[in-house]
C-alpha cells in the first residue's frame, strides 16, 4: 500500500475540508505557502499551509485565517516506504524547479507589461481624489487612463515589476500574474537615505506617505503586512547598520489575530536575525478612534493633525513598540529623538 499511496492528494482533501481552494496540488516541502481560501477577493491569500515529508510521516499544519485555530493534520493512508519517500522528495523537487522557472518567466512577462503602461503614465496630479482623500501628496505616482494611480514596486536593483492601481475611491489591485513577494516603492525625494538615520517603513502608499511627510525620512512602502518581511530584509541588506521603524498598522477588529502587528513583529524579526537593528511602532489610538475604525498612521495623521501623530510616535511606550532579540523592550523615546526627525 505504502507504494500507491499518496499523501499530497490526502493533504490537498484535508486543506480542501478546512476551506482552502488550490488551483494545483499542495507543495509538500516544510516551507509555508501562502493560498486562497473561500470566501476570499481575487489575489487575497487568507491561508496558509505547510506539509512535511521528512520521515516518512506525511503531516501537515493548516492555518485558515478567517477560521480560529490552526490545524495540525497526520496522515491516515500509513507510512511512506524509503524507496517511496525517496521518489515523493525528488518528485517535489523537480515539480518545485519547474514552477519556480515557469513562475520567473511569468513574472519577467507582466514586468514587460508594466514597463510599458508605466513609462507613457502621466505623473500623477496632487489633486487626485485619492491623495486629496488621504490628504497626502505624490511621490513618484503615475496615473492611468483610467485615472487610477500607479504605485511602482521596484526590487533591490531598482528593477521595476509591476505596479499597484489605486481607484480614486480607494480599490486597490496589482496587474494579474505578477511579482509582489519582496519589492517596494520608496519615498525619498530628497535623497535622504544617503545621508543615514533610520529609515521607515509603513504598510500602504498612504500610510508611509503620511510617514514620510511627518518624518522627513526616508520611508518605503511595503504594500501589505504578509510583504514587510522580505522588504524589510531588503533594505537592511541595501543599507546595513541603519535602523529600521516599520510602522505597523494595527488591525485591532480582525477576528482571528491581529495581521497588521503580526507582519511588523516578523519584519523585527527577520532584521535582527540577519544582525540588524529595528523595531516597530503603533498608532497610539484611544478606544474612541479605534471605534471609529482608524487602524494607520495615516489615519492618526488625519484625525489628530501631523505634529500631534509623529510626536506620539515618539512618546509611544513599549507597549506600542518592541525591539526583538539581544536588546530588552523599551520606550520608542529612548530609541528615537526628536532630532532624529528634525522636531
Amino acid at each position: 500500500m505504502s507504494d500507491i499511496y499518496d499523501p499530497i492528494d490526502e493533504f490537498a482533501s484535508a486543506l480542501h475540508e478546512n476551506g482552502f481552494r488550490l488551483e494545483a496540488r499542495p507543495v509538500m516541502d516544510s516551507a509555508w505557502h501562502r493560498a486562497p481560501v473561500e470566501g476570499d477577493k481575487p489575489g487575497t491569500t487568507s491561508g496558509s499551509y505547510r506539509g512535511f515529508l521528512d520521515d516518512g510521516v506525511p503531516r501537515g499544519i493548516i492555518n485558515n485565517f478567517k477560521h480560529a485555530e490552526p490545524v495540525t493534520w497526520i496522515g491516515k493512508g500509513g507510512n511512506l516506504s524509503a524507496p517511496a519517500l525517496s521518489a515523493r522528495r525528488a518528485e517535489i523537487a523537480a515539480s518545485k524547479k519547474a514552477d519556480d522557472h515557469s513562475l520567473l518567466e511569468q513574472h519577467k512577462a507582466v514586468a514587460r507589461v508594466a514597463y510599458g503602461i508605466f513609462a507613457i503614465a502621466r505623473p500623477a496630479p496632487m489633486n487626485h481624489p485619492y491623495l486629496l482623500a488621504k490628504q497626502i501628496d505624490s511621490f513618484g505616482l503615475k496615473i492611468d487612463k483610467n485615472n487610477r494611480l500607479l504605485v511602482p514596486l521596484r526590487d533591490e536593483d531598482g528593477f521595476l515589476w509591476s505596479f499597484q492601481w489605486i481607484d480614486p475611491d480607494g480599490r486597490k489591485g496589482y496587474l494579474k500574474g505578477s511579482r509582489k513577494a519582496g519589492l517596494f516603492h520608496i519615498i525619498d525625494p530628497n535623497q535622504s537615505i544617503k545621508n543615514g538615520g533610520h529609515i521607515m517603513i509603513g504598510e500602504g502608499y498612504s500610510t508611509a506617505a503620511a510617514l514620510h511627510e511627518a518624518s522627513r525620512r526616508a520611508t518605503v512602502v511595503g504594500f501589505d503586512s504578509g510583504n514587510l518581511s522580505a522588504v524589510a530584509s531588503a533594505i537592511h541588506k541595501l543599507h546595513p547598520g541603519r535602523t529600521l521603524i516599520i510602522g505597523a498598522d494595527d488591525d485591532h477588529n480582525a477576528k482571528v489575530f491581529n495581521g497588521g502587528i503580526k507582519g511588523a513583529e516578523k519584519a523585527v524579526t527577520a532584521v535582527v536575525s540577519e544582525g540588524g537593528s529595528a523595531f516597530y511602532v503603533v498608532p497610539p489610538f484611544t478606544d474612541a478612534e479605534k471605534a471609529a475604525g482608524l487602524t494607520d498612521w495615516n489615519d492618526l495623521r488625519r484625525m489628530r493633525g501631523i505634529d500631534e501623530s509623529i510626536k506620539a510616535l515618539i512618546r509611544s511606550e513599549c507597549e506600542v513598540s518592541k525591539q526583538i532579540g539581544s536588546v530588552k523592550t523599551r520606550p520608542v523615546r529612548s530609541m528615537v529623538r526628536e532630532r532624529d526627525f528634525g522636531l
